[in-house]
């Protein structure tokens, strides 16, 4: 299929594209309003959780556009019109989830000051309390990121670029934190990142295991991991 080309020449620009881009035109052919692109942003995030919700359901392969216009009480052809395909709402809901998490990540160890216990304990109850406050998230990092490759690899090269410089962002988070403890005397690390690593799979592994009732809350098992981290790290206990 030929791209279409505007009556000056330059290649017209898809208006699916433009509207992921925030910059489709309104009816009248001028730029959309503020308040239009407000809502067509609330919208695109409405279909993302949706998605979220059913790629956790059901795994990625599973889930289809339908599906999801589904969950929504929506058409397929809708959500065509703010996502290109299944695949891209794949990556936005992984690049979304990876922001708000480094995001919740960094203000927690800022709460901390210049210290390195506390902030390890509040980045780590921070953690776990992300990924378990919403049940479609954890396991949609876990398995997507940090399990079958496959399901990252059909994503362009661009897009696997983008979700890796924001997993590096958070592993370097964690390993300033630990780096810090060390400095000061408070942590031992022979081996920083071996160290990071292992704080992760700490706030990781509760995704698979947490129930809602059981007994033990999100706030509680948030407390007990930062117990088990700082167990690990800290080179007395804390006072």
């Amino acid at each position: 299929m030929s791209n279409k080309r505007s009556a000056s020449g330059k290649q017209a620009v898809p208006e699916a594209a433009q509207v992921l881009a925030g910059t489709a035109l309104a009816g009248n052919g001028k730029p959309a309003s503020s308040h239009v692109k407000k809502k067509r942003a609330a919208q695109r995030l409405r279909i993302m959780r949706a998605a979220i919700g059913e790629f956790a359901a059901k795994g990625y392969e599973r889930t289809t556009m339908q599906d999801i216009a589904n969950a929504l009480e929506a058409t397929s052809a809708s959500l065509y019109y703010y996502f290109g395909s299944k695949e891209e709402l794949l990556f936005v809901a992984l690049d979304t989830v990876l922001s708000d998490l480094l995001a919740a990540l960094s203000a927690a160890v800022e709460r901390a000051g210049a210290a390195p216990l506390t902030a390890m304990r509040n980045l780590i109850t921070a953690h776990v309390t992300f990924e378990l406050a919403d049940p479609t998230v954890g396991p949609l990092v876990n398995a997507h990121l940090y399990g079958p490759r496959y399901l990252v690899d059909m994503l362009s090269v661009g897009q696997q670029a983008s979700l890796r410089r924001q997993q590096r962002a958070i592993y370097e988070v964690y390993r300033d934190v630990v780096r810090k403890g060390v400095a000061t005397g408070l942590f031992r690390a022979q081996d920083v990142t071996l160290a990071v690593f292992d704080l992760l799979a700490i706030v990781q592994y509760p995704a698979v295991w947490f129930r809602s009732g059981g007994p033990l809350d999100i706030p509680a098992v948030a407390e007990r991991q930062a117990d088990i981290a700082l167990r690990i790290v800290a080179e007395t206990p804390e006072p």
